[in-house]
Order: structure tokens, then C-alpha cells, then sequence
């Protein structure tokens, strides 16, 4: 652990190769303003800052766009203002698919825009509009990878006219934390992208991307603003009260018995006050946490792990950015259902300070394995970075669960460099756990480095080990008492031009190596290959190969599986697909058993403008490898469908049916779930939801033991407003 730290904090010393990049001013217009109609035709554009030297580069690199773009920008001292104009040679062709919010993607026609407000790299607010003007807004992380859900207030419009499509947007300064010094001036990274799905995934950039580079500025503006000294007249408080109701119903399907819960209405706050641009802090008071956005539903066929599942609920969502790190050390699933939380954040040039606070009432002990009443617990988190230039930065964690005189801590440290084509990042964690009649300390640490070769080729070692004692109850892992070493290559192929028979290709590979931390006895070793490529027409064609020797109860097992998958017509009203696979693998339990493997999946899904659907069936049949003796299969029927009728009022519904049948029974165990979701939406403060879940759930041990299930009706309400 001591090496990673003196070879991380080693490179913090060295400096990095930028590519170019253009640096433009941005017009202050004091009084500038627009009629938000989607029209871009007044005359105060023309004093706006002007680009229409899109580039195309994918398909293609660095090409002629197939369809002309320009972009108009300004501000005044309040709000940014960026306009589109998307000039189309073909209109009637424009995918004109609505979606609810956050769920716009470069599969149809859209607008990305991606804004770094302080000048470091790490992390861009992404805001994609549609053509039919519905919209998703993220902060994207770019040194760790991954995104944040998040909901920012601004206005945009669209409108369609004879030669294509255009988009409005306006972005208040007080919706965004940003940099700026005393005198109003900012300096922050910028790039905007259209997509045009029809033509291969057509991608027009504003600048060149430089495939050989290693910079994660590369192909972004520079833009200069001045005069950014009214931010401070923006509203200070906001508050977001909510009103609920719900019942439900369970019934055990072994003893028929039921019991029913209706919670009569309820009100919770959820309210942030702003001390400045930015320093914020969030608060929330008996909020709802059920679970009215729905988990994408798991099918567990045979899995010896946990299963992770995103955050969807709005507090800690917003903000939760900050707390990213290799090693996942924050997961807020794990704040069950807190009477009261806090969060507070402050960023200026080169620090961050993010402090997270939770308190939950009456939880039983037997959640932290301890014996005993129902206390309260609390949740703390403090993270802290330093950030010295893009894709540079060092940052820590102090994380302190209490429940009782019972406690959880960990202390991390955690960074990132990039040295032309090197990428590096580490961290370190250590753990104490004060149980009934002892105190157990962990530790944990990851350390990857991979170099880009040129643009083609990337390789990428990873190292990371968790100790046995190493618990935290706020993060999530899979499993502890693990070493493991692996390497990895890929190749990504993108032709110069927007020709030929390919479109795009990409083949990689990764091998690793597993040992247990506390006797160095092995614990599973494996090697994957991937290929996918995207054909001219409509075809996207992706197979992988996967082998493993994985050590279960004492013994080691081989495993294997190998499959492949085609997808037709995804710019089409209908798009089929299937996927076969076929391996060995191990089938969990007190008596484990290796099994032959085979599964297939057909399934279709259409875009239609107010409708899309997705409906797929998978078959799984796991059969003794030695004797070829039937051991069970298991059948899965899903629906999702979203149907709007309106911009602001949709429906969604979701079915999944799964009918397992087990050589070891006499009756067949299904498991289905339905939900019913309607939703009204002004915009990402100002919802109405109402619907219904109706489940009959398998309910198994950690090693897929069957103990029983139970069915379970839901019906809730929810209204949440923005003052």
C-alpha cells in the first residue's frame, strides 16, 4: 500500500502534454434577451458568438459533416444563452421519438451540450435536448467514469421548420455551481455534439477530436465569459415539499396470511439554501423514499453475488459526484429509510468539501449481524479533494457509521494523474469495526494504470486487494478476502471516412488472476474476449468468450460460456434481435453442482413518437455436465412500455414473468412483477406520480437455497412542488 501512495503521489509532480485547443470569448449583452420560441431568428444573435465549423467524427474522422450545423452563443451576467440550427436535407426523416426526462440519448436525433464550469477536467454538466425537445442533464465524471443523475432548472425550446430542426437553450448562472473570480470572469471548457442516429450514429462535433491524444480536453472550446457579477440575486432558499400516501398488501403464499399497511398522507422537505454559487447545502425531513421510480428488475437466474442498484432517489442523487472514487466507498442504498438527511458542498479552483449526514430510527440489529434492541443509526461522510490541473487530483475520505456504541469507520486517500499517454489512478482505505466483544481493522487498496498507444490501442493493469476484516457498511463490494491482479487490451477501430462496409469495430480483451488475501490460496483465475461490430445497413453484430477456473466450498470448478448476438434495424420503427449462449457454469447452493448452460433471447423493439416498447424472452435449461440429467430451466417474459400524451403526462409499464422449474419439486415456483406508472411533469422539480406494483416474489438464501414466496400489492400516490 505504501508503494502505490509514493509512485501516486510521485506523479503529481510531473505535468501534462495538453492538446490544442480554441479559446473564444463569449459576448456580454447586458439586456439580452429572447423569446424562448425555438426560432432562431432575432436580432440579437447577431451579435452572438457564431460557430459553424462542425466537424464529423464518427462515422468518419474528423470529416465533413453530411449535414450543416451552426451554434450561436452569449450571456447576460444571468443566464448563457445557446442556440442550434440543425439543417437537415432529408426532414422527413428526423427521428421525432419523445422520452421521458433523462432518458434522451444519441440514439435519437438530439443536441449534447457539455460545459466543465471550473476549468479542472474532472466533471462536465451534460445537457442533452431532443428534437422534440425533451431533455436529460447529468454531471459526468471524466476521471473516474460514470455519470450522476441530477435535475437542473433551465428552459429550452425546439421548433421544426422546412430545412430541419432548431433548439433554444437558456441556462441560469444560479442553476450551476461555477468559478469566477471578483471581477466576474470565468474561464470554463466547453463542447457540443449533434447526433443524428439514421445515419449510423452520425456525430458532428464542434472541434477535431485527436484520436492519438490522452487528454480529456481534447476537442473542447475554451470559453471566456465576463461580467458574471449577478449571480449573488439569485434565490438563496428553495424548498420541495412532498405529500404521500400509500397502502399495501403482502401475502405469504405458504400460510395464506396476510397483512396490510396503509400509511395515511404524509408530508416531507426536501429544501437547499445557497451561501454563495458555490456552497450549497441540501437537507430533507421525513421524505418519502419508496420506491416510486422503480429498480430496473434483476433476473437472477444463478448469481453468488449481491446485486448493485443505482440511486434513484432525488437528495442523494444531486451532489453524490463528489463522493466517487475507484472503490466504491458511498452506495446511499445502504440509508434504508432516514428520518432526516444533510448534505453540504463547497468548491472553489482547486478544492472540494462534500459532507453527507443521515439519521435512521429503530433499526433492528440484526441489519449489522449484532444481537440485541432496535437503535438509531447515523450516517457520516466527509470527502475532500485537491484538484491541480485536469485529470489531476488527490482527494480523501473519513466515513463514520454509528449504531449504538457499535461503530464502522473508514479512512481513505485517493487520486487520479494523466502524463501524456499514461492514466494512473489509486487509493487506499483502511476500516475498523467495533462489534459485541471486539474490534476488527481492514484495509483495501486499487491501483490502475493503462497507456494509450495510439488511436487504436490501449492497454490498461489493474491491481486491488481487500483484507477480511475490511467492512463498510456505507459502501459496496462483492466480496472480501480477495487479491486480484489483471491486464487488459482493447482495440477500437473508427474509418477516416464515412465509407465502406464497416462502421465501426472494437475487439479487447482481459485476463485475471483472484487469490484469497489471508493464505494467498487461489481463487479463481479468468480470460474474456469481446468483438463488436457495427455494420452498413442495419446490423450490429457483438460476441464474447468467457473462461474461468473458480474455486466454490473447497473445490475448484472450470467454467465457460460463449455467445453471440445480432441486432437488425436500429434506426427502423422495428427493431428484432437475439442472443444465443452456450458454457458451463456452477450452480450455487449447499450442494453445488456444475452445469451445462444454454440460453436464448429474441426480442423486439419499436420508436414510435408517442410509444416505444421493448418485449424479450429468454430460456435457460442448466443440465448435469457429468450425467446430462436435467436439473432445472427457467423461462422470462418482459415488457416495458412508455406512452405519452402529452409532453408533460406519460404512462409507463413494465411486465416481467419468470416460471423456473425445478428437477427437486413437484410444483413450479413463478415469479412475475407488474407496474403502472403515471406521471405528470412540469419539469424536474414539479412532478405528479401515481401507480401500482402487484409481485409475486421467489425469495432465496445468499447460495440460491428456495425457502418460500410471498406476493406483494402496492398502490401510492405522490405530489412534489418547488417553491
Amino acid at each position: 500500500m505504501k508503494r502505490l501512495l509514493a509512485i501516486g503521489l510521485l506523479f503529481l509532480f510531473y505535468s501534462l502534454s495538453y492538446s490544442k485547443i480554441i479559446s473564444v470569448n463569449i459576448p456580454y449583452i447586458p439586456d439580452g434577451k429572447i423569446k424562448l420560441d425555438g426560432i432562431v431568428n432575432e436580432d440579437i444573435y447577431k451579435k452572438a458568438f457564431h460557430w459553424d465549423k462542425f466537424v464529423q467524427t464518427r462515422p468518419g474522422d474528423n470529416i465533413k459533416p453530411s449535414q450543416k450545423t451552426e451554434m450561436f452563443m452569449f450571456h447576460n451576467g444571468k443566464e448563457l444563452i445557446i442556440a442550434f440550427i440543425c439543417y437537415d436535407t432529408h426532414p422527413e426523416n428526423i427521428k421525432r421519438i419523445r422520452r421521458r426526462r433523462d432518458n434522451v440519448w444519441g440514439d435519437i436525433d438530439s443536441i449534447d451540450i457539455c460545459i466543465n464550469t471550473f476549468g479542472d477536467g474532472k466533471q462536465y454538466y451534460d445537457f442533452a435536448i431532443s428534437a422534440m425537445n425533451d431533455v436529460s442533464d447529468d454531471l459526468s465524471d471524466y476521471v473516474n467514469g460514470g455519470s450522476q443523475d441530477i435535475d437542473i432548472v433551465f428552459e429550452h425550446k425546439t421548433h421544426f421548420f422546412d430545412k430541419g430542426w432548431s433548439v433554444e437553450v437558456i441556462i441560469p448562472f444560479s442553476s450551476i455551481n461555477l468559478k469566477a473570480d471578483k471581477n466576474g470572469n470565468a474561464k470554463w471548457y466547453f463542447d457540443a455534439q449533434r447526433h443524428i442516429p439514421r445515419k449510423f450514429h452520425e456525430t458532428i462535433s464542434t472541434l477535431p477530436y485527436n484520436r492519438d491524444a490522452n487528454d480529456i480536453t481534447d476537442g473542447e472550446m475554451i470559453l471566456n465569459l465576463d461580467h458574471i457579477q449577478e449571480i449573488g440575486e439569485k434565490k438563496k432558499l428553495k424548498l420541495i415539499p412532498e405529500v404521500v400516501a400509500s397502502y399495501s398488501k403482502n401475502k405469504n403464499m405458504w400460510n395464506k396470511k396476510e397483512t396490510h399497511s396503509f400509511e395515511k398522507m404524509t408530508i416531507g422537505l426536501t429544501g437547499e439554501y445557497d451561501f454563495s454559487e458555490n456552497t450549497v447545502a441540501k437537507f430533507t425531513i421525513h421524505p418519502d423514499f419508496s420506491q416510486i421510480e422503480a429498480d430496473d428488475v434483476y433476473q437472477e437466474i444463478n448469481n453468488r453475488y449481491p446485486v448493485y442498484f443505482k440511486e434513484k432517489r432525488p437528495f442523494f442523487m444531486d451532489g453524490m459526484e463528489s463522493f466517487s472514487s475507484p472503490i466504491n466507498l458511498v452506495y446511499t442504498r445502504n440509508i434504508v429509510k432516514p428520518e432526516y438527511g444533510l448534505k453540504f458542498t463547497t468548491k472553489n479552483k482547486h478544492t472540494s468539501l462534500a459532507v453527507l449526514s443521515a439519521m435512521e430510527k429503530d433499526v433492528p440489529a440484526e441489519r449489522f449481524d449484532l444481537i440485541g434492541n432496535s437503535k438509531d443509526v447515523y450516517w457520516n461522510v466527509l470527502r475532500g479533494t485537491y484538484n491541480f490541473s485536469p485529470g489531476n487530483y488527490i482527494g480523501g475520505f473519513y466515513i463514520l457509521r454509528n449504531f449504538g456504541s457499535y461503530f464502522n469507520q473508514a479512512i481513505s486517500i485517493d487520486g487520479a494523474n494523466q502524463i501524456k499517454k499514461w492514466n494512473l489512478s489509486y487509493q487506499a482505505v483502511a476500516t475498523s469495526l467495533k462489534e459485541e466483544s471486539s474490534t476488527k481493522h481492514g484495509a483495501a487498496g486499487s491501483f490502475s494504470i493503462s497507456y494509450k498507444w495510439n488511436r487504436y490501442f490501449r492497454s490498461n493493469i489493474n491491481y486491488s486487494f481487500l483484507s477480511p476484516d475490511y467492512f463498510n457498511d456505507m459502501g459496496f463490494i462483492t466480496t472480501n478476502n480477495i487479491r486480484s491482479f489483471g491486464m487488459g487490451q482493447n482495440f477500437n477501430y473508427s474509418p477516416e471516412t464515412d465509407k465502406g462496409l464497416i462502421k465501426g469495430f472494437s475487439l479487447g480483451g482481459y485476463y485475471d488472476m483472484q487469490y484469497y488475501y489471508n493464505n494467498s490460496k487461489f481463487y479463481s483465475n479468468s480470460t474474456s474476449l469481446w468483438c463488436f461490430i457495427r455494420l452498413t445497413g442495419r446490423i450490429q453484430i457483438f460476441s464474447n468468450a468467457y473462461t474461468e477456473n473458480e474455486e466454490y466450498k473447497g473445490t475448484i470448478y472450470p467454467v465457460n460460456f460463449k455467445n453471440i448476438g445480432i441486432y437488425w434495424g436500429e434506426h427502423d420503427k422495428f427493431q428484432p434481435w437475439f442472443n444465443i449462449g452456450r458454457g458451463t457454469s456452477i450452480l450455487y447452493g449447499n450442494n453445488p453442482q456444475l452445469a451445462d448452460q444454454k440460453s436464448y433471447h429474441v426480442g423486439i423493439s419499436s420508436d414510435f413518437s408517442s410509444f416505444q416498447f421493448r418485449l424479450s424472452l429468454s430460456f435457460y435449461t442448466f443440465n448435469d455436465k457429468q450425467t446430462g440429467a436435467f436439473i432445472r430451466k427457467q423461462r422470462a417474459l418482459q415488457f416495458n412500455g412508455e406512452y405519452f400524451f402529452t409532453d408533460r403526462l406519460s404512462l409507463k409499464t413494465m411486465y416481467q414473468s419468470v416460471l423456473p422449474k425445478y428437477r427437486d419439486y413437484q410444483f413450479k415456483m413463478p415469479y412475475h412483477y407488474f407496474y403502472l406508472l403515471i406521471t405528470w411533469q412540469k419539469d424536474a422539480y414539479r412532478k405528479i406520480y401515481a401507480g401500482i406494483t402487484n409481485s409475486t416474489l421467489t425469495m432465496n438464501t445468499i447460495d440460491n437455497d428456495f425457502i418460500g414466496y410471498n406476493n406483494d400489492k402496492v398502490a401510492f400516490a405522490k405530489l412534489s412542488w418547488l417553491f
